[in-house]
């Protein structure tokens, strides 16, 4: 997908070509396919086109404008054929741009909550001199901003705006610690950048011609409507119906398209749902897996497991129309992971221990060719929900033959002692504010993370968990609709940004129907007891999947486990490792943050055997921290790391040249 960036400079300075031109370099790969800028003497707008399709349906590389109005766009409009409709437009041959523009000049802001799919636009009126900006429901592309006085630059990716020297960016030291305890704070729209914000999901911006930018949220998920239909068979249908309708919307005519495919319900589901309507069209399904490089006996428990091969290969024959790559990233360390998800977000991550195979796995689809990847990564909080919650809720509505039934099986399912499930889904949400119902406190940040004690108290960060009610168990207040809105906080919305973005960094476009907004609205309207049946979990995915997976996959409870040879992996980088601790020592800095003799001990734990602590601690503590500690150094001005990959297509060609249009004629 494409990106977009631009400033507004309500002094009229005619400065913005210049600051145009600065984040068009720094966006440069974003562009494979041209990029395009307008400016005039308030404002200037820039876009970088990826394409995926060789159509006309979708982004045309253009930046245009109507009624003086000049909009610049990286969308995949879903609902083409009903807005071209209402807007009197000919759907064949007009872009996703026009389309968008012409709702904004039909219904104004109120025009986002209209569009469907992956989508964040700009539109500059210098008429009104305003700007407006707006990020689709999920957050499935990214957007970022920073207003400093009469002056707004944005920017779909960070290096647009940290391009513009007079930004003069700062860590956010608060988010920092946040992220070293994996806590995504209370602030959707905050960064690792103390002055660098991110437009929220399903938010607009609107900066008039004098004063503050204004936002405002104009869907709220948490108001979902309730879905009813007359039988089990009615909601498989309609589930299928939407859930088929979000894959097909998103395996466009002319493009190469493969899928992400675990062991698993959510990308299993995908990828046969895409295999099917690419085997219509006379196509076969590429699917990616990772799988491990050593031996992961033993380093899973609880009905997990550590190789997915099996299951993959299960899923590929019984489709029948799917071609499995199998990825073991032998030519990727741990710590090239790190280096090159800094180089890509600009931002250390959370999930640090899985970065070198995700990388991995995009090069070598990005080597093979692929346009467009599928994956199921927002599956579990809908398409394939748990019902976490469920029994805790029929105990607290008193619905007690509901309850019984349903627990029965489940007991029986997973050899539970009955005395352990009337006291958790029984008495515990009833009586949980006695002490012997209360639940296992969860463990202390210490026991996972990088961070340093002092830091800790430096940023209050136990205060602040606390007065925000997180931990690591569930409140037995939450109804099972508040447990997925926790999962899917629909106004932080990082996932699908960070897909966008690593999607650029490697030339394709990377799309989820999991994260649909009609398969969202489906899945959180439907009765509680579609997802919780005769005691198994994710019935609704499992009894629709019938007859597309095969059983071994389609009923299987366990689990996979992302990364489960990680701490082999790490020992056999040790030397690398070992040198970016050694000069994370010599930053003051990164030394007053993150507690290096904690990651010197671990770092030597893998040498004295592999086993689940040390893989856990590897991805957690090590790699983890080192995300942080490597943006730390980056802040002080350490260059970065030669990257084993080019970010883009991959491509040498020489640099693009920007194709510019004046102010006054768009």
């Amino acid at each position: 997908m494409s990106g977009i960036f631009g400033v507004v400079d309500r002094r009229g300075t005619g400065g913005g070509w210049p600051t145009l031109q600065a984040m068009a370099h720094a966006m440069e790969y974003w562009g494979p396919d041209g990029i395009h800028t307008w400016s005039d003497e308030a404002a200037g707008l820039g876009q970088c086109m990826l394409s995926s399709t060789t159509g006309p349906s979708f982004e045309r590389p253009h930046v245009m404008g109507d009624r003086q109005r000049v909009i610049v766009a990286a969308a995949r409009i879903d609902n083409r054929v009903e807005l071209c409709g209402d807007l009197d437009l000919i759907e064949r041959g007009t872009s996703n741009t026009e389309i968008i523009l012409a709702a904004y000049e039909k219904w104004g802001d109120a025009c986002p909550d209209r569009l469907l799919g992956d989508w964040s636009f700009a539109i500059w009126d210098p008429r009104e001199q305003s700007l407006f900006l707006a990020r689709d429901h999920l957050g499935n592309t990214g957007l970022y901003y920073h207003q400093e006085g009469e002056r707004l630059l944005f920017a779909s990716s960070l290096h647009g705006l940290l391009a513009v020297k007079s930004l003069d960016p700062k860590p956010n030291m608060e988010r920092i610690a946040q992220l070293l305890v994996a806590w995504g704070g209370d602030d959707g729209g905050a960064t690792m950048y103390q002055n660098i914000r991110r437009l929220p999901p399903a938010h607009s911006l609107r900066l008039p011609p004098s004063g503050p930018a204004r936002l405002k949220r104009f869907w709220v998920l948490e108001d979902t409507e309730e879905v009813r239909l007359h039988s089990d068979d009615e909601y498989l249908e309609g589930f299928l119906d939407v859930y088929g309708t979000a894959v097909a919307c998103r395996t466009g005519e002319g493009e190469r398209v493969a899928s992400t495919l675990s062991g698993g319900l959510d990308s299993g589901s995908v990828s046969v749902l895409a295999a099917r309507e690419l085997r219509d069209r006379g196509d076969r399904l590429a699917a990616y897996s990772s799988v491990p490089m050593y031996p992961v006996e033993g380093l899973s428990s609880g009905g997990r497991f550590g190789d997915e091969r099996p299951f993959i290969e299960a899923t590929a024959r019984y489709s029948g129309n799917v071609d499995v790559h199998f990825v073991t990233s032998d030519r990727w360390t741990p710590m090239d992971g790190v280096f090159h998800q800094q180089a890509i977000h600009l931002e250390p991550g959370h999930a640090a221990g899985n970065q070198f195979w995700i990388m991995a796995l995009l090069e070598q689809a990005r080597n093979d060719g692929v346009a467009t990847l599928l994956t199921g990564q927002g599956g579990n909080p809908t398409v394939s929900w748990h019902g976490a919650g469920y029994f805790d809720q029929l105990a607290r509505r008193g619905r007690w033959i509901r309850l019984a039934k349903e627990l029965k099986p489940w007991i029986r399912l997973r050899n539970t002692p009955w005395r352990s499930a009337i006291k958790a889904h029984v008495l515990r949400p009833i009586l949980g504010d006695l002490p012997v119902f209360r639940r296992t406190p969860p463990p202390h940040w210490s026991s996972y993370s990088a961070l340093h004690p002092a830091f800790a108290k430096q940023m209050s960060i136990d205060e602040q968990m606390r007065s925000a009610n997180f931990d690591a168990t569930a409140d037995s207040a939450h109804t099972t609709r508040e447990n997925r809105h926790a999962l899917l906080r629909p106004t932080f919305g990082t996932a699908g940004a960070i897909w966008h973005r690593l999607g650029a960094g490697f030339g394709m476009d990377i799309r989820d129907p999991t994260l649909d907004r009609r398969v969202i609205e489906f899945c959180l309207g439907i009765p509680d007891d579609q997802y919780v049946r005769n005691g198994e979990a994710r019935s609704l995915i499992r009894r629709s999947m019938h007859g597309l997976l095969p059983d071994e996959v389609r009923l299987n409870r366990g689990k996979g486990v992302q990364s489960a040879d990680i701490g082999y992996r790490v020992r056999a980088s040790r030397d690398q490792i070992a040198g970016v601790l050694d000069d994370f020592s010599r930053s003051d800095l990164v030394s007053s943050v993150l507690d290096l003799p904690k990651m010197q001990r671990v770092l030597a734990s893998v040498d004295s055997g592999i086993d689940r602590k040390t893989a856990r601690a590897s991805a957690a503590i090590l790699l983890r921290g080192s995300s942080v500690g490597h943006f730390l150094r980056l802040s002080e001005g350490l260059p970065d790391p030669i990257l084993k990959t080019s970010l883009g297509r991959g491509d040498p060609s020489p640099p693009r040249q920007v194709d510019h249009t004046p102010g006054g004629s768009p």
